[in-house]
């Protein structure tokens, strides 16, 4: 647990430090809630279209929702852009499962292993699946991850009642509070892609992953509601101690 703790805290040190600047195209409706998360790590954002200081971004927070019209060309060049920058890239997966549009783009740029880390909740993971597992089946679950993860070199996180993060056989099992809030998808995608501007993605999905359950479970503990204001202010102040004594973390090999 020390050693976990020292690492989150010098991830998050050099956060503040360096505040890097990330990019960040996605619908406005999680954009919104994208970057307010990312704000409280002492990240910078660049979310204005027209804004020309996207060369100089560490890291790509995209989204397509489930609204191909609004700013698909921009997360398009956004996203050569931090290819040919080799910059880190991680993509939302709000709208894959309800919009056939949004998931053959999703699987466009998967294919051409442009991404990252791949986030979603189950429906929207398993929508870019051959053959979805059967949720109650924790090795079904893992081993088709792994599948997703190896077939387009991405890390998978699938968020729910418990949280997976998989890179090729391996992977990572967070456990995570049982609030449905819709914004805590789009909140938890921000504070990866702020980590994700310093550090690698396996320790950037953990600890991104990681504050906000401690987040939560703090309004939860204290009889806050948990909503998006409350879990904003718990972000900026939660402490590493607090986040690693309040969110438990297996690890395992397929």
């Amino acid at each position: 647990m020390v050693n976990r703790v020292t690492k989150m805290k010098a991830v998050r040190r050099q956060v503040r430090k360096e505040g890097p600047l990330v990019e960040v195209r996605m619908p406005t409706s999680e954009r919104v809630k994208a970057v307010a998360a990312i704000r409280t790590t002492g990240a910078q954002v660049v979310e204005s279209q027209k804004d020309d200081l996207s060369s100089k971004s560490c890291a790509l927070c995209l989204g397509i929702g489930n609204n191909l019209s609004e700013g698909t060309e921009m997360m398009d060049q956004a996203l050569r852009r931090a290819v040919n920058q080799k910059i880190p890239v991680i993509l939302d997966g709000a709208g894959l499962d309800s919009c056939e549009q949004s998931r053959k783009l999703a699987e466009h740029w998967l294919s051409q292993q442009a991404v990252t880390v791949l986030k979603g909740t189950p429906s929207e993971i398993c929508s870019l699946m051959a053959t979805p597992p059967i949720m109650e089946e924790e090795a079904e679950i893992l081993a088709e991850l792994s599948k997703l993860s190896q077939n387009y070199h991405t890390t998978v996180v699938m968020t729910g009642k418990v949280a997976y993060v998989v890179i090729d056989r391996y992977y990572w099992k967070l456990s995570t509070t049982d609030i449905t809030l819709e914004e805590r998808e789009a909140m938890g995608t921000g504070l990866i892609a702020a980590y994700l501007a310093v550090t690698g993605e396996i320790i950037a999905c953990l600890d991104g992953l990681s504050a906000l359950e401690g987040a939560i479970k703090v309004c939860q503990t204290s009889n806050r509601t948990a909503d998006y204001e409350e879990i904003l202010e718990a972000l900026a102040a939660v402490t590493d101690e607090e986040v690693v004594n309040k969110v438990s973390l297996e690890k395992g090999i397929l």
